[in-house]
């Protein structure tokens, strides 16, 4: 949890059996908190749960600090604190909505000396490294490793160009409305066919029951996940969505490990991409480093995915007083750190 409450465990239950509720007396501190919360009208204040000294020390090192590994928590907290002030550097959070990581966010530090462009601050300072097409690939390896049939999507992968290019004239629709259809298809999105649409479809009907059938395990977690919301719909999609969202971050996390291998500072992890430091890296080194994450996922996992630069071509204009503004400096430092221990469930693919 990145939040607490004041209330000490011993107090939540005093709260409890002040308030008539039973049965509280081996709950932990969350089930008092629902229980309470639940049972009166009695509402928690929650405040962001305190930077670890671990979490503290890693800022720290950013910042330049040194010889501050044996203060206690609360002097290196302060130390990094004025620093951070010192410097006249505020931490802001960059991220585009669509890409960004769910409670996953990146922290980058800005000079507030001009009003300044991010988009422009970012294709200065790193390149934004992409797997091209990434989930109809890893889901055609993985019909491939399992038996599954999958010839619509592999006709689809290998002329997705063109299939986008039909369907964009056709219903003039854009780039980004095509691609964002095709891949609600792939993820169960159900549509009326004609005789101008790729076959992919209907093989993406097999291949949801045969990944049904062949995860139960993860069918249950996506149809846990719809009663908890209230719904049925679309379980079978949500089945296969687990599917390539697992194998996207596994392939991602093999692209991580070759670059920190090749001494390359990574900045971001963003779902299919990640964006790494330019330092270091001429263009003509990134050409070699794509075709080195490309041939490592497919040495790994057996995948034919195409790791690309993306070109930065959206901007976002950052207001000069954005930068000025009084920050969190435990919960900014909460933010920047990655949860890397969520990969582990992955071997089980």
């Amino acid at each position: 949890m990145n939040t607490i409450v004041v209330e000490t465990v011993k107090q939540l239950k005093n709260m409890a059996r002040n308030a008539g509720l039973k049965r509280y007396s081996r709950m932990k501190e969350y089930q008092l908190l629902e229980l309470i919360e639940t049972k009166t009208e009695h509402t928690f204040e929650r405040i962001p749960k305190p930077a670890t000294k671990k979490e503290i020390m890693i800022e720290a090192k950013q910042q330049g600090l040194k010889g501050v590994s044996r203060l206690p928590k609360n002097q290196l907290l302060t130390k990094v604190s004025e620093k951070i002030k010192k410097n006249q550097e505020s931490m802001i959070q960059v991220h585009e909505p669509i890409r960004s990581l769910k409670s996953v966010l990146t922290t980058w530090k800005i000079t507030p000396d001009a009003e300044m462009d991010i988009q422009t601050f970012l294709e200065e300072t790193m390149y934004d490294i992409d797997m091209k097409n990434a989930h109809p690939t890893l889901l055609s390896c993985y019909c491939h490793d399992n038996g599954i049939k999958c010839d619509g999507l592999d006709t689809y992968n290998e002329n997705r160009e063109k299939y986008m290019a039909d369907w964009m004239t056709r219903n003039n629709e854009t780039q980004d409305d095509v691609k964002a259809h095709f891949l609600a298809i792939i993820n169960g999105r159900r549509v009326t066919l004609t005789p101008e649409d790729p076959e992919f479809y209907s093989g993406m009907r097999l291949i949801m029951n045969s990944i049904v059938n062949l995860r139960p395990d993860l069918y249950a977690l996506a149809k846990k996940s719809k009663d908890n919301r209230g719904t049925d719909y679309n379980i079978d999609g949500t089945t296969v969505n687990y599917v390539m969202c697992s194998l996207e971050n596994k392939a991602l996390m093999i692209a991580f490990e070759y670059l920190t291998e090749q001494e390359i500072e990574v900045g971001s992890l963003v779902f299919d991409g990640l964006m790494i430091y330019k330092d270091n890296v001429s263009p003509e080194r990134l050409s070699e480093i794509l075709k080195g994450c490309s041939q490592k996922v497919k040495e790994v996992m057996g995948c034919n995915i195409t790791i690309t630069n993306k070109v930065m071509d959206e901007g976002y204009d950052l207001p000069l007083d954005a930068l000025t503004q009084s920050v969190n400096v435990e919960l900014l430092l909460r933010k920047g750190v990655y949860p890397y221990d969520y990969m582990d469930g992955f071997e089980k693919l």
